[in-house]
């Protein structure tokens, strides 16, 4: 064949290979200047957030001995809104909203020295709201289409609001049977202290899926009434996705 089809034809790979990866740089170059991404995240707790088991104490109305068996019944899973902030290449802030709806059950039997038992069923339910800003320190050089590891530290804020109780009494007669007010909880906000380590992927779209698992120390409890207490100490897995 003529020489010069030759050097059409290594022109034309040249260009079929130089043009796509210019193409590529440029696209990652857009991606890696991308200050804000949106998206969501569920939550599923690994522990309860109410202090569980069986309690025992005393009861001042009516006057008595106390034996209590906590429950949480619901509350496990989450979801809300998330906004990542890019600062710099490897450190980034993490910002969501959850919202997940907590249910927890007291069954609860008073001695009394001469008298009836009184026994007594509760049930609340209270939807939460947990918010935290995290700064996540990224580990080792994030490749378009790869993965980085990160570790996190923030704050955390819980928010208690629609508080529904049932409390159903046995012994007291008929006109103490029931009741359906809102128990008040200790503190309605309560701040806590969260550290996390996870693991970003990033495919050839920009999309990012973050899983994570995150330790949250509570400094402050929303239910803190014996027997019913929040838990002090929070671990779950967030998985967030954001584009």
């Amino acid at each position: 064949m003529p020489l010069h089809f030759w050097k059409l034809l290594t022109l034309v790979s040249i260009f079929g290979t130089v043009v796509p990866a210019l193409a590529q740089d440029e696209e990652e170059g857009r991606y890696m200047d991308r200050r804000l991404w949106l998206g969501g995240r569920i939550t599923i707790a690994g522990n309860a957030l109410v202090l569980t088991g069986k309690f025992t104490g005393t009861s001042a109305q009516p006057a008595g001995s106390l034996e209590s068996d906590v429950k949480w019944i619901s509350g496990r899973f989450g979801a809300g809104p998330a906004l990542e902030i890019r600062l710099v290449d490897r450190v980034s802030v993490g910002l969501d909203m959850l919202r997940r709806r907590t249910t927890y059950k007291q069954e609860a039997t008073i001695k009394r020295t001469g008298a009836q038992d009184v026994r007594i069923t509760e049930k609340t339910g209270a939807t939460a709201w947990e918010g935290s800003a995290i700064a996540r320190f990224g580990i080792g050089y994030q490749r378009w289409g790869g993965f980085r590891y990160f570790g996190g530290l923030g704050l955390a804020v819980r928010s208690l609001s629609e508080i529904r109780t049932t409390i159903e009494r046995q012994g007291l007669g008929d006109e103490n049977c029931c009741d359906e007010t809102p128990i008040r909880p200790a503190r309605r906000n309560a701040f806590g202290l969260v550290t996390s380590v996870g693991v970003r992927f990033r495919d050839d779209l920009g999309i990012k899926i973050i899983p994570e698992v995150r330790f949250t120390h509570w400094r402050d409890r929303n239910f803190d009434q014996f027997p019913i207490r929040s838990t002090p100490n929070q671990l779950e897995v967030v998985i967030g996705v954001v584009f």
